[in-house]
């Protein structure tokens, strides 16, 4: 007993007492949205906006379920309704009402995060500890690292058990601490991919078969969400301090590092987690895959090409990150790394605002043009709308469709120039140089924990991509309900103990020299 004693002392003593799950504690992440200001709105925009995208594409679809396109009679009806075009447009409103729910559902979950936050702000107890106004002061030029240093935010952090109760830390270790958060399942989750492709890189065709379904982004959030959910159900009742209890950390990987029983069982869980994880959610990620789709080819319409040439970019990207043994996914790019860093300090949250207002304008005139090109195939355009012979815009009739088509035209290419980003993806040595500079780390390039056999590397089109992408619920399924795919995942996660990548002196999650400013 006295020795059983001695290690629980250690271990509390090392990692600090479980707190209870019902601890009011405020997240980073609540406390960076509410020094913002604007945080909340801004999250509720984008829920909005996701709302209009989908509404948008409804209004395309029902037109064209009820749309005659007998293009050669145009004295027919530009409307017909048959039981089929009926039961099309059905499915397409019951898929439009489900996303709607999730967005509104997105919403309110937003203002409850954020009311609770307050909530705990407002307590007579926290009214010493800081003042309210300070938090939702939009015009502080102040940052979260400065902050959170300041006099105040020390009080703060040591109130909420922030940095594990840590009072005297630099702002570069914030910074540090941030990042490490941030990247670390990123990053387990590569490593247990390397680990299964190279266990089945002799197989072909069993290779080939795997990476189609893990490259899409519903397995990475798959698997990073069965990894959450161990954590959660391991560490119920384990004596760990972190700011994540709920979600595997590096702290985490550190106890488990230290005590190779419970890893036995973490593992063990992983791997029946993996298959009894399937909910109802399946159906709602299968149906925003079709509107994902359904967007993608809205958003290529009247643009030029470089779209494709992104593509093809990517596909070259992750060859290079497998044999450099960093990137998993062809949705994690290449900057994926700077993109995290540059968020964490970046305050100009009204660029934000115009990019999404912007967007959704772009796609609100493509929409329009699509219907308006589809009635002017039917013989219904501009031409219908009378101008006043005598008037003084009487010269425009000839011009009505040629000038309304081209003012829209000229819109939408004007707002693509103004909402895309600049690609950094300049090269894949300047984009890796750079990683290694962010994060004090110089990755392999030998190939040894990566995929030898390039060649073998699935590189889908694009149309194959979205197909992937669609039925990635059900292909994540058919892969997981086989034992032998379950103990190569679970294989692979016992790998993070041994990956030179978390384990080397100078790990980005052991090392305090993150050089920052320099990208900023």
């Amino acid at each position: 007993m006295e020795e059983s004693e001695k290690i629980i002392e250690v271990r509390e003593r090392k990692y600090g007492k479980r707190k209870g799950q019902n601890q009011k504690k405020i997240k980073i992440e609540n406390i960076y949205k509410l020094w913002e200001g604007n945080g909340m709105g801004y999250m509720i925009m984008k829920e909005i906006s996701n709302i209009i995208r989908i509404s948008i594409i409804a209004i395309i679809l029902s037109v064209i379920c009820f749309y005659n396109f007998n293009f050669y009679n145009k004295s027919e009806k530009l409307i017909i309704t048959t039981w089929w075009r009926w039961l099309i447009f059905s499915i397409n409103g019951i898929m439009v009402v489900i996303m709607n729910i999730k967005y509104c559902n997105g919403i309110i979950k937003i203002i409850k995060k954020y009311k609770s936050t307050r909530d705990f702000c407002n307590q007579k107890e926290s009214q010493e500890i800081f003042n309210n106004n300070e938090w939702d002061d939009a015009n502080n030029t102040k940052w979260i690292c400065y902050q959170l240093n300041s006099e105040e935010g020390k009080k703060i952090r040591n109130e909420i058990d922030i940095f594990n109760g840590e009072i005297e830390i630099s702002e570069k270790e914030i910074e540090e601490r941030l990042l490490q958060k941030i990247s670390f399942r990123d990053d387990v989750i590569s490593t247990i991919l390397r680990k299964v492709f190279k266990e089945t890189e002799q197989d072909n065709i069993k290779i080939q078969s795997i990476q189609k379904v893990c490259q899409t982004k519903y397995f990475i959030k798959y698997l990073n969400n069965v990894l959450n959910k161990t954590t959660k159900e391991i560490f119920l009742t384990t004596p760990i301090n972190t700011t994540t209890p709920n979600k595997f950390s590096y702290e985490h990987y550190l106890y488990l590092k230290e005590y190779e029983e419970m890893r036995f069982i973490f593992i063990e869980t992983f791997k029946r987690k993996l298959i009894i994880n399937f909910n109802n959610k399946m159906i709602i990620s299968f149906i925003g895959s079709i509107f994902n789709i359904i967007s993608n080819i809205i958003e290529f319409i009247l643009q030029d090409f470089s779209i494709i040439l992104n593509n093809t970019w990517s596909y070259g990207g992750i060859k290079f990150l497998h044999q450099v043994e960093f990137n998993h996914s062809q949705k994690y790019h290449l900057n994926k790394a700077l993109k995290h860093a540059k968020n964490i300090i970046d305050r100009k949250r009204s660029v934000k605002y115009k990019k999404i207002i912007v967007k959704n304008i772009k796609f609100i005139l493509i929409g329009g043009l699509m219907i308006m090109l589809m009635l002017n195939f039917n013989g219904i355009g501009m031409e219908s709308i009378e101008i006043d012979g005598s008037g003084i815009l009487s010269f425009l009739s000839p011009f009505k469709n040629f000038i309304t088509t081209g003012i829209i035209v000229f819109f939408i290419v004007f707002v693509t120039q103004y909402s895309n980003e600049p690609d950094l993806t300049t090269s894949f040595i300047e984009e890796k140089n750079k990683l290694e500079a962010l994060l004090n780390y110089k990755f392999s390039s030998t190939g040894n924990n990566g995929i030898n056999n390039l060649s073998n590397f699935y590189l889908p089109g694009c149309c194959e991509m979205c197909l992937n992408e669609l039925f990635a619920p059900f292909s994540t399924i058919n892969l997981l309900r086989k034992q032998e795919n379950r103990e190569l995942f679970g294989n692979g996660l016992n790998e993070i103990w041994y990956d030179k990548r978390f384990t080397k002196e100078d790990s980005p999650y052991t090392n305090t020299h993150f050089e920052l400013t320099q990208f900023l």
